[in-house]
């Protein structure tokens, strides 16, 4: 019995290390739903680790478990057999009750949506009829073993099979701790980029001096954006005294706020590029391979 319970103490600490360890991974690698993960791990600025961890996400922290939750009640049931006056197929019944339970109880609960008192009472009480009716037939069907099995046999019911359960919810519960682990102090440890550009709005004003015209490209509102993202291209340029652009290229550090992990694009941030008459000037964001055009402006346009 000793000898069971160290077992079964060490099967618990291994599947709720198992959930940190994926929890963090999750949340540094992007590889799950979970809430609080970082924008996306950068693969070419952290390495090969950031193939690996998304890879061992999907491989052992969704299917390994799946196939955890499947197969320890068979095993128990295999386990908790020998020796057993009842016949094995009384514990492998068990067995896969212990699997279909939480389908079965997450199935009718997304089906009938008992919460949203918007629904109807009938597909309401579907979710809770289900439930109950599948244990009812599986103490019925408990019962119904037990009366053609010798008398004095154990009739307590092999609740052992149901660890899975159990282990699920600590997995689960490692999981969260280890997604907010990976998604907070984890999370300076790895180069992040966005799924998308940011939502930023920039205002364009033309001013005429004696050398040329000068646009003024002013960050309007929206999220602050590093500079070293940013770009000024397109076409008409012009060579204009005291601007800071006059051909495509980054916006210049000098004219961004510094930050203490760098200098960032702030509202109110401007910088000034001598164009031409026909010049057709872009806001462009650069993430990787991928260029999106933030916005842009025709000189001379309404």
């Amino acid at each position: 019995m000793m000898k069971h319970r160290r077992l079964l103490a060490f099967a618990a600490g291994l599947t709720l290390l198992v959930g940190l360890l994926t929890g963090v991974v999750s949340a540094l690698t992007y590889q799950s739903l979970y809430w609080v993960s970082l924008n996306y791990l950068a693969p070419a600025a952290s390495g090969p680790a950031a193939g690996l961890g998304a890879r061992y996400v999907e491989l052992v922290g969704l299917f390994g478990v799946l196939a955890l939750y499947v197969a320890l009640p068979f095993a128990v049931a295999y386990t908790s057999s020998s020796g057993d006056d009842r016949r094995p197929a009384f514990h492998y019944a068990w067995a896969v009750a212990a699997v279909s339970l939480l389908p079965v109880l997450v199935a009718s609960a997304a089906f009938s949506r008992i919460g949203n008192p918007y629904m109807p009472l009938g597909r309401r009480l579907v979710g809770v009829v289900v439930p109950v009716g599948f244990l009812v037939g599986l103490f019925a069907a408990h019962r119904l073993t037990l009366s053609r099995s010798p008398d004095g046999v154990d009739g307590s019911p092999p609740l052992a099979v149901f660890a899975n359960v159990a282990f699920l919810v600590l997995f689960l519960g490692g999981l969260l701790l280890g997604g907010v682990a990976g998604a907070g102090p984890a999370g300076a440890l790895v180069e992040t980029e966005r799924l998308g550009p940011p939502q930023t709005d920039f205002e364009f004003s033309e001013a005429e001096t004696d050398d040329g015209t000068v646009l003024v490209v002013t960050h309007g509102g929206g999220e602050a954006i590093p500079a070293e993202r940013l770009r000024i291209t397109g076409e008409g340029f012009a060579n204009v005294s005291g601007v800071d652009r006059s051909g495509p290229g980054g916006w210049p550090a000098s004219a961004a706020t510094d930050r203490p992990d760098g200098p960032t694009v702030t509202r109110d941030d401007s910088v000034t590029v001598g164009v031409a008459d026909d010049c057709d000037i872009r806001v462009i964001y650069v993430r990787g391979d991928v260029l999106d055009t933030l916005d842009r402006h025709d000189c001379g346009g309404e």
